[in-house]
């Protein structure tokens, strides 16, 4: 496919010929870096080190959550914390450990009050659930994590779109739990 990049020292015309993949749907998350520079989406998807540390921290902090809204928040959260760092090592440096360890005892404290001051309840909706995706805290402490609520996926090819909602509390009611540093405002996240 032939495209036009414009560059400061004037227009250059360059064409694809490599293969490509069909892009059948796509996340808000993709199409938004794809639209600020489709340089970066492409360099995202061979992911480095840090973006592959983030995404496990990310990862690990939603199974708290798929947890805790299945089983209630633990009296102890320092084995959830241990078992966290654990599995974060292989991902960063040893000096980090203790900057980690706060970033995710911040997390937790952050999901477990959300936990106990939302008014939240079970029900039935005809998104995919993520039972039988894994989960390492109801491996390792027993417990489920299955709630109606948390970790949903929807796809429309019809309308090209995907995603995960992090928390569905009730039918009318979405939440997108951010473990970025990057903060957004919701006029941007509604756009």
């Amino acid at each position: 496919e032939k495209h036009t990049v414009t560059r400061s020292g004037g227009r250059s015309e360059r064409e694809f010929t490599g293969e490509h993949d069909e892009i059948e749907v796509v996340s808000q998350t993709d199409l938004n870096l794809f639209h600020q520079s489709p340089r970066a989406y492409y360099f995202s998807q061979l992911v480095s080190d840090q973006t592959e540390k983030q995404m496990v921290r990310g990862n690990l902090l939603h199974q708290y959550s798929e947890y805790i809204f299945s089983n209630g928040v633990p009296e102890e959260e320092e084995e959830f914390i241990e078992l966290m760092i654990e599995e974060i090592k292989p991902h960063m440096d040893m000096r980090q450990e203790e900057m980690m360890r706060t970033e995710f005892r911040i997390g937790i404290n952050a999901l477990n009050s959300l936990h106990d001051r939302l008014d939240w309840k079970e029900f039935e909706h005809s998104l995919i659930s993520t039972e039988g995706d894994e989960n390492i805290f109801a491996e390792e402490f027993g417990g489920k994590a299955d709630s109606s609520i948390t970790e949903t996926y929807f796809k429309d090819e019809n309308l090209g779109i995907k995603g995960k909602i992090d928390l569905m509390p009730s039918a009318d009611h979405l939440l997108d739990i951010k473990t970025s540093r990057s903060i957004r405002s919701k006029k941007d996240i509604v756009t």
